[in-house]
């Protein structure tokens, strides 16, 4: 927890009827409020109900600043309150005890769901803070003891299912908060989650079955999907099947009343949605099936789809005996399909489900079906068990993670695959838990709402105001590299001669990058980097390697030597080529030691784009003829002629931003972040703005005309918004450190955006594009540069300049450079420019 910094004045002058406006920006801001007169309102009504006022409002807001979402916080805390027997003592406890503060602060922040579970019943509060109990992992027979005392007093059934569902709600509370603290990691709130899940089904069957005076024997319940492979969510179905010893229809009215008793909606709740859909025949097939009808059916009827499902079947209540004797006699019916045909089978469904996905206008962030996701992972779990399950039983796990492990002790899967797919599953379902715990929604995609997605990003450990665009780089490394695995599993038909260097090739290359290239990609990409950038020669400029992933996107690594304004090159022909830019990461070579033998620096860039139009097909010749375009554009600059490769590629362009659309001359606002400490030799550029045409291409054009180098680059989109991180330095290879280089630097970059945007309005964009840097030359070469600039600010203006860049020769020789003093009065004044003159 931070130290509080308010001193006791600061304290008084917050806390007093109307504080000074310092007092706001100091306190309540650095607490990160958005609403900052709210809060101080809710801050001195909980404050009067205090001891030590002062002193609890210091220690709270020390406790908020770190936070994802503060101002919920403070609503909720003041809600607790109102609801707690006695309000004093609750802000006694957190003034004096800072665990018990960041505990509440942690839960209140991190979910809305557990939240209401503690507003509703106060009394939790103490077993809350009580911390060293709350983390104690439990046993199924620990679950079932404390049920039985919690039902005992009860006499109705009625009464016995509220009082399950109260202890529901307490041990979600419980789970939940060593979630968010960090007390339990995946595999455990899963596994705790689905033993909870268990014993309240066993239990709710006990009380129907008493109720009905029906006889449970006989009458078998098997849970199946996550809950069969106890990775139960936070608000998961629970998808259930029943299976008799007998077709009885005692056993129907049972298997009712079990469903009802789970479902039903009470003043306390209710416990599960239930999916029995995975039955045989699915919704039109009967609510319980006997043993011989289903082993029949398998035989004839079943799809493979059913037996994959199969694979994590549990009996979980009910006559266990019954339940684990059909699932042995099931098991040769499961294995018995041979490899090809569960390998066909197995990826028609998953294309499906995608093919749905895009219909709905859904795939990218959706961390449970699309591409790379958690649906990736368990099908090819799933596949290969079912592949190889019949010769070796042992690789039969109902669990993902086991039974990754498993196939990767057996050598169906290498090491490097394991470590994907475990790390994969592992990030994506907590991100599934985080995503669904706030509100006990069943959502799996992530936000797109920038503020949103930061909010997430910090609940799962990331830091700082761009912790969105660190959460979606992990997403897209995560199910890039999940997607790679899947792909050489499930299409071995692209499997190609990957390029494998030795060693020692390896290790140079790794020796002059940044130690983050190295956790950024898995190894088989860092051993197909460095065999790329061992062809490159004087003649062979650079490797283009394109890699197609799902929903028509392609991962893109160019390997290259290294040029002043290469990387605005590679981001134009993406453009040139109707490819958005999804994410990427660039990387430099270092400077060389002495004694290396290859002195040149060479660059990695990797790139996932997609086509901008709808339906495009991309073939490989399409990438053939990106590389072909890039080794001419590089060529130009091997011979020093950067000049003519800007121009070259702006001519390319034109067209492009001819037709691009722009429905007004807005100007978007940009958040530019220059950062001088993070890194020793780099400066960092940290730039967030709305996403417009070419800017990508446009900004590192910008950064290559005012002779900075870009050492590194991360870029991360969602929805409309574009996040980049750029390392950069000066042309010497230093941090750059000047106030007025750093100012025109800042500047240009602004100009760079809104120019861009107004681009597609010029007659002739190509023109525009190469007068438009000439112009930045210039305008930072006038000493009154900043008041000239201020006028560009105005749309307007900006979109006359832009008219008048690219319309004519004699203008721009005429007016822009000989006459430059003259012009800008003139373009200042946009009225004038459209006033008609007469003789």
């Amino acid at each position: 927890m931070g130290k509080p910094s308010l001193t006791p004045a600061d304290c008084q002058l917050l806390l007093a009827q109307n504080p000074p406006t310092e007092t706001f920006g100091a306190a309540l801001a650095t607490a990160g409020f958005t609403e900052k007169k709210t809060a101080w309102e809710r801050l001195r009504r909980l404050a009067h109900a205090a001891d030590t006022p002062c002193k609890f409002v210091a220690v709270l807001l020390a406790q908020l600043s770190p936070t994802a979402d503060p101002d919920r916080v403070l609503v909720n805390l003041e809600r607790l309150a109102t609801n707690f027997p006695d309000p004093a003592d609750l802000l006694r406890t957190l003034t004096e005890n800072p665990r018990a503060l960041e505990i509440l602060v942690t839960v209140m922040a991190g979910s809305q769901f557990l939240t209401e579970i503690l507003l509703r019943t106060p009394a939790y509060f103490s077993q809350l803070v009580a911390h060293h109990n709350l983390s104690q992992v439990k046993t199924r027979a620990d679950f079932e003891s404390r049920i039985a005392a919690e039902i005992a007093p009860h006499p109705t059934a009625d009464a016995r299912l509220d009082a399950l569902r109260r202890f529901q709600r307490w041990q979600y509370l419980r789970i939940g908060t060593c979630d968010l603290l960090g007390l339990f990691d995946m595999p455990t709130v899963t596994e705790q989650l689905s033993r909870l899940a268990d014993t309240l089904t066993q239990t709710a069957l006990n009380i129907v079955a008493a109720d009905t005076g029906i006889n449970p024997d006989g009458f078998a319940v098997l849970a199946m999907g996550k809950l069969g492979g106890e990775e139960l969510n936070y608000s998961s179905d629970i998808d259930l099947l029943f299976i008799s010893a007998t077709a009885d229809d005692r056993y129907l009215r049972l298997g009712k009343r079990l469903i009802d008793a789970l479902t039903r909606v009470s003043a306390e709740g209710f416990l599960y949605r239930v999916d029995m859909r995975l039955r045989p025949w699915g919704k039109v097939g009967a609510l319980v099936t006997s043993v011989e009808t289903y082993l029949n059916y398998l035989h004839r009827h079943a799809q493979l789809w059913e037996k994959q499902a199969l694979l994590k079947a549990r009996v979980i209540a009910g006559d266990e005996p019954l339940g684990s004797d059909f699932l042995q006699q099931a098991e040769p019916i499961i294995f018995a399909p041979d490899a090809e045909t569960v390998q066909a089978d197995v990826r028609a469904m998953k294309t499906r489900i995608e093919s749905n996905l895009r219909k709905k206008g859904r795939g990218w962030g959706e961390v449970k079906l699309g591409a790379g996701s958690i649906r990736d992972i368990e099908f090819l779990t799933q596949y290969l068990q079912l592949a190889h399950g019949d010769t070796h039983p042992d690789v039969r796990s109902r669990n993902t993670l086991d039974g990754l492990a498993r196939l990767t002790a057996h050598g169906f899967l290498s090491a490097d695959e394991h470590r994907v797919l475990s790390e994969g599953y592992t990030f994506l379902r907590s991100v599934e838990h985080w995503l669904q715990m706030m509100h006990f929604r069943q959502t799996h995609t992530l936000p797109t709402d920038a503020a949103a997605l930061t909010a997430l990003a910090q609940r799962l450990g990331f830091a700082g105001d761009d912790a969105g665009v660190h959460l979606v780089d992990h997403y897209t490394r995560h199910t890039e590299a999940i997607r790679a695995v899947y792909r050489r599993h499930f299409f071995p038909e692209e499997s190609r001669t990957e390029p494998k260097p030795d060693s020692a090739v390896v290790e140079r290359h790794l020796a002059r990058l940044a130690p983050a290239y190295a956790t950024t990609f898995p190894e088989p990409d860092i051993a197909r980097h460095a065999a790329l950038a061992g062809n490159l020669r004087p003649d062979h400029l650079a490797e283009v390697d394109a890699l197609p992933l799902a929903d028509n996107r392609w991962q893109v690594t160019v390997v290259a030597f290294d040029y002043l304004g290469e990387l605005s090159l590679i981001c134009g022909l993406f453009f040139a080529h109707g490819f958005d830019i999804h994410s990427g990461n660039v990387f430099t070579y270092r400077p060389p030691a002495e004694t290396a033998a290859d002195r040149r620096r060479k660059i990695v860039d990797v790139f996932v784009v997609s086509p901008t139009a709808t339906g495009q097909t991309v073939s490989s010749e399409l990438w053939q003829q990106y590389a072909a375009e890039l080794q001419s554009l590089l060529k130009l600059l091997e011979r020093g002629d950067v000049s003519a490769a800007q121009g070259k590629l702006a001519e390319r362009l034109a067209g492009l931003y001819r037709r691009a659309q722009v429905d007004s001359p807005r100007m978007y606002p940009i958040d530019i972040e220059i950062d001088n400490t993070s890194e020793k030799h780099r400066t960092v550029l940290r730039i967030d703005t709305v996403d417009t045409v070419g800017f990508l291409y446009e900004l590192t054009n910008a950064l290559a005309l005012a002779g900075m180098h870009i050492a590194r680059m991360s870029i991360g989109t969602a929805g409309k918004r574009v996040s980049d991180m750029l390392h950069i330095t000066d042309a010497h290879g230093k941090k750059i450190t000047n106030p007025q280089t750093l100012r025109e630097l800042r500047a240009a970059i602004v100009l760079t955006k809104h120019f861009t945007h107004m681009l597609p309005r010029s007659p002739n964009p190509a023109a525009a594009l190469l007068r438009f840097r000439q112009f930045l030359r210039q305008l930072f070469a006038r000493p009154n540069w900043t008041e000239e600039l201020v006028s560009l600010e105005q749309p307007t203006v900006l979109s006359a300049l832009t008219q008048l860049l690219g319309v004519s020769d004699f203008l721009w020789t005429d007016f822009l450079r000989m006459q430059h003093e003259n012009l800008f009065p003139v373009l200042r004044d946009s009225a004038e420019l459209a006033t008609r003159k007469t003789k």
